[in-house]
């Protein structure tokens, strides 16, 4: 009797402990989802204004790399 006794207390606090686990997991995937989602909202989309001055500079808009095959634009 007393062996079934502590194997039911061990087991009662087996489960304790695994929900206790599983709320914070769930609050802490929680907080990150919404971390990055507000960090999301604040990131500002660059719009290339302020290069204006260096495509006059360089005279021009467009450069070809043909080793690379690669198109630069400014």
């Amino acid at each position: 009797m007393v062996n079934s006794t502590a194997s039911n207390q061990t087991l009662e606090e087996a489960s304790i402990y695994a929900s206790a686990l599983s709320s914070t997991a769930k609050a802490l995937a929680g907080t990150a989802v919404e971390e990055a989602k507000r960090r999301m909202a604040m990131r500002t989309e660059w719009t290339g204004l302020g290069v204006e001055w260096l495509r006059s500079l360089l005279g021009k808009r467009e450069w070809k790399l043909p080793c690379v095959e690669v198109n630069v634009r400014l």
